[in-house]
């Protein structure tokens, strides 16, 4: 992608968007853990889609580009219902479901941030500028690390919603449950281990780097 310039990039973006689910698709198939999904070629999706928001001011006049801004509210609702009835409906280890999931989820977000991105964008939808919104993004490198781990440790605790018919009911559970105790975790990892690690860097004095002039 690095190697393509300008002209292709949007190209290498659509192949990552392709490409991705096909991996994720052939690994279920294959009977692989949901695991390696997460390894770099199954989230290339997710990597490209952010790709698309970075071209989205650039590329705003463009005619797939207007009519993405049009719609981009529609986009968002169409694509979280898509994946709210994915997880609802299809088995969750299943190879239509872990091709298809992230994809709807990243449409979602990629209207949803795109939409955020307006010069003036509305009180309801300013929600990157929010508070709480904010310190998600501080503590969100511990949502990243630790958040794959929880599933592993509340599962055993869940599997009776699926013996009493309720196995959509389960996943809601899994996912509300899995988002507290991460972001809980998260939060005592900034305040135990982040911020003081951050407070040594007072202790050492930094050279200034050297200004460059013409």
């Amino acid at each position: 992608m690095l190697a393509a310039g300008r002209t292709r990039l949007l190209a290498c973006v659509l192949a990552c968007l392709l490409a991705a689910p096909a991996y994720r698709f052939g690994l279920a198939t294959a009977g692989a853990s949901p695991f390696k999904d997460l390894l770099l070629p199954g989230v290339m999706d997710s990597l490209a889609t952010g790709a698309l928001l970075a071209l989205d001011r650039p590329q705003a006049t463009a005619p797939g580009w207007r009519w993405f801004h049009r719609w981009r509210a529609a986009v968002m609702l169409a694509g979280f219902a898509a994946f709210l009835a994915i997880q609802a409906l299809l088995p969750h280890e299943g190879a239509p479901a872990r091709a298809l999931s992230r994809c709807f989820l990243d449409v979602t977000c990629l209207a949803l941030v795109s939409l955020a991105m307006e010069p003036r964008p509305s009180r309801w939808l300013d929600w990157l500028a929010a508070p709480v919104s904010r310190h998600i993004g501080r503590i969100s490198y511990g949502i990243y690390v630790f958040h794959n781990f929880v599933p592993a440790l509340i599962d055993p605790y869940l599997w009776r919603l699926d013996t009493i018919g309720l196995p959509a009911l389960r996943r809601l559970v899994r996912f509300l449950l899995a988002s507290a105790i991460s972001i809980g975790i998260a939060e005592f990892s900034w305040r135990v281990l982040e911020q003081p690690a951050m407070r040594l860097k007072e202790r050492f004095r930094f050279a200034k780097a050297p200004v460059l002039r013409d």
